[in-house]
């Protein structure tokens, strides 16, 4: 599912809904999540969002972990795939590969926590991860991964 390769991978709709990470923290936490399935409606959206890039790292799976606050300081998760971990099938990987790109660009990401105050606008797919102890999650464990774009302000 982080990457787009699952059977429910087409009932993604890819034109982004705009909402705000308010929004995104308040969706309630599903009783349970399916193996193979996605959590409709969450998992089945896109959204974007404007927040401010507070966070980030390269994580041991090579996933970009960025945190992302608001301006009462509410934060959530959004994970960047390594496109090497993207299969061909997946609708989202020229997405997640303009995303990387677009990080790469802008930051060195490195296996450290790196901290900034940049303006984004987000674009990603809603995912319920489990917690783990992830820096900046949200209280409902949303996540918005993949990010299929990301613009810096």
């Amino acid at each position: 599912m982080k990457t787009g390769t699952d059977d429910d991978r087409h009932k993604v709709v890819t034109t982004p809904r705009d909402v705000s990470l308010r929004y995104l923290r308040s969706r309630p936490t599903p009783a349970s999540r399916p193996e193979t399935g996605r959590v409709a409606p969450v998992e089945r959206t896109t959204y974007r969002v404007h927040a401010r890039l507070v966070e980030y790292v390269r994580e041991a799976d090579s996933d970009y972990h960025l945190v992302l606050a608001d301006q009462q300081g509410r934060t959530m998760v959004v994970e960047i795939p390594a496109p090497s971990c993207v299969g061909k099938i997946s609708p989202f990987r020229a997405g997640i590969r303009s995303a990387r790109r677009a990080m790469n660009a802008r930051f060195a990401v490195g296996a450290d926590f790196k901290h900034t105050s940049v303006p984004v606008v987000v674009r990603g797919v809603g995912f319920f991860d489990y917690f783990h102890g992830q820096t900046g999650m949200a209280p409902n464990d949303l996540e918005l991964h993949p990010v299929t774009g990301i613009r810096f302000s």
